[in-house]
């Protein structure tokens, strides 16, 4: 009896286990997508400024020959336009890094997409089920009860086996 019912609420924490995975992905796509959007964004602004920085320093080097800047003018610009790569190459790692987990969790290539700035938003119904139901606290419920349920199997049959020692020591 305590056996079965162990089984069956082992049923139910694969059950909500279950739901609480699929909330997680569904999580986890809507962040990788907003991660997707926000990146390209940001390659598209720091493109615009390694550009105006590399022209800040092409006229600081102009300038330099011109014996109107310094070498450390010159180098100040230099390593403003190093700076803005490294940034520019941070913005499209992230990107890359976030498209690629998004294929991997669709199973298919994206290829190249027209991005929308999408805000998702769950319905106020939706949202106040996911924050009633905590899948961890339930699944947490559900293994106590489970292992009540185990420990009293192993109570069951520990006194089983001290009946059958004491009934074959005193009856033999």
């Amino acid at each position: 009896d305590a056996l079965i019912q162990a089984a069956k609420t082992d049923e139910d924490i694969s059950k909500l286990s279950l739901k609480q995975d699929k909330a997680l992905l569904a999580y986890k796509v809507k962040v990788l997508y907003e991660t997707m959007v926000v990146q390209k964004k940001a390659i598209i602004y720091k493109e615009a400024d390694l550009k105006l920085k590399e022209k800040d320093y092409e006229q600081a080097v102009f300038l330099k020959n011109e014996g109107l800047k310094t070498t450390a003018d010159e180098s100040k610009f230099k390593s403003a336009v190093y700076e803005a790569k490294a940034n520019l190459n941070s913005a499209k790692i992230d990107y890359e890094k976030a498209k690629k987990t998004l294929e991997l969790y669709m199973g298919e290539q994206i290829g190249d997409v027209e991005l929308e700035n999408v805000k998702f938003s769950l319905p106020q119904d939706i949202r106040n089920k996911i924050l009633q139901h905590n899948y961890g606290l339930e699944i947490a419920k559900l293994n106590i009860q489970k292992n009540k349920f185990i420990q009293r199997i192993s109570f069951e049959k520990i006194n089983r086996w001290r009946f059958k020692r004491y009934h074959i020591y005193y009856n033999s």
